[in-house]
């Protein structure tokens, strides 16, 4: 098989150049593109955005447009955080895709050698056995035409369609607009299919409207996984997809495979404004490594499986009403940059890094915060092999 040329990150050829000009980069610009909150209040005053703080964030000629519920204008973080040891090219995560779909999205190949070495490493998912390094399922509802419409979220498929044909030997299945029962049914089935062609991994991206859902327990409010809205308003729970996820759950051929499931939309209806920095010094806890055993011959009920939220618990999620919401806008950028030599879990610690260094602005002009979550039971490392194929090895 011919091997396609190393890639490295050309700033100029996906719109992330910027000027090293102070003067240029604290220019406000024009024709503003709206960042809206997944769950919006028709409730709310509706307000035109005429500037943008940040041209590094924006494209010059992007059409003007509103912001819905509370306005938020995106700034910029702190210039002087970089990272080191990266990428070429590849200095900050915070620099998102500058201009809606199509726009190109390229990925840093793995080496050949690491790859090769990495792929027999058993600390490591060996997703280069299978037929297909994995399946990408992507659920999309945009409720079009809705007052809440999730405009934007269109960029969002076409960023992560881009991404995952980039990172090559991955089946993409798409399934827009959804009712909540059929989102059930696409999942379920995918999960217990015996016709389904094997694979390394699996990768669930869930985007619609969503909340918490709260009960009672000893006579105090608590907050549950929360919903996800289906395109008919419908209800479908988080804890029915968890459920399906498990090693335990009826008919599941997934067993001791990677399962990763992405869900961009709100969990409640408070907004992050964000607090002060002020760092605390904690004392340092180590601990010796437990010594290596054997393979079980049974398995937990729950394993394997990353779980990542774009915000906490009872908060809402943020998303640009061109360029998609920032959450799978950081997973796009800090998987194209990083994937060649840092496993999933790694990667999305640093997209945890990039959403939190986000900031909005409220028509109060308070700031506004986001910040995404982990929750994962993986058990080895899990290295998404960029640019290799799996009949390579």
């Amino acid at each position: 098989m011919s091997e396609r040329p190393p890639r490295t990150i050309d700033e100029n050829e996906i719109g992330l150049n910027e000027s090293k000009n102070k003067e240029e980069n604290s220019t406000n610009f024009n024709n503003a593109m709206p960042l809206a909150h997944e769950e919006r209040s028709q409730d709310e005053t509706i307000r035109p955005v005429t500037t943008v703080p940040n041209k590094a964030s924006y494209a010059d000629n992007s059409p003007t447009g509103q912001y819905e519920d509370a306005a938020v204008i995106p700034n910029k973080p702190d210039d002087s955080r970089t990272f080191t040891g990266d990428a070429e090219g590849a200095k900050d995560d915070y620099f998102e895709i500058t201009s809606p779909p199509p726009s190109p999205i390229v990925v840093v190949d793995c080496p050949k050698r690491d790859a090769s070495r990495l792929s027999k490493d058993e600390e490591y998912y060996p997703i280069l056995d299978a037929e297909f390094k994995g399946y990408i399922l992507i659920f999309n509802n945009v409720f079009e035409n809705a007052p809440d419409e999730r405009k934007g979220s269109e960029a969002d498929v076409e960023h992560l369609k881009r991404l995952w044909k980039e990172i090559g030997g991955c089946k993409i299945l798409d399934h827009p607009n959804l009712s909540a029962e059929d989102m059930k049914y696409e999942i379920r089935r995918f999960v217990t299919s015996k016709k389904r062609k094997p694979c390394g991994f699996v990768a669930f991206f869930i985007m619609s409207h969503g909340d918490s859902e709260y009960y009672y327990q000893e006579s105090a409010e608590r907050i549950g996984e929360g919903y996800i809205e289906g395109n008919d308003r419908k209800k479908l729970m988080m804890s029915e997809i968890l459920e399906m996820m498990k090693n335990s759950y009826p008919g599941t051929t997934l067993r001791d495979i990677p399962k990763l499931v992405f869900v961009q939309a709100c969990r409640g209806k408070m907004l992050d404004r964000g607090v002060r920095n002020e760092r605390i010094q904690s004392a340092v806890v180590t601990d010796k490594r437990s010594e290596k055993t054997g393979m079980a011959s049974k398995i937990p009920e729950t394993s394997d499986t990353l779980i990542s939220y774009a915000t906490q618990k009872g908060y809402k999620a943020l998303r640009h009403e061109s360029f998609g919401s920032w959450f799978i806008n950081a997973i796009v950028n800090v998987f194209r940059k990083h994937a060649s030599h840092k496993h999933v879990l790694d990667l999305m610690t640093k997209v945890n890094d990039s959403v939190s260094r986000r900031s909005g602005q409220l028509q109060s002009g308070e700031e506004c915060k986001e910040m995404s979550e982990i929750n994962s039971t993986l058990r080895r490392n899990l290295l998404l092999f960029p640019g290799r194929e799996n009949e390579e090895y």
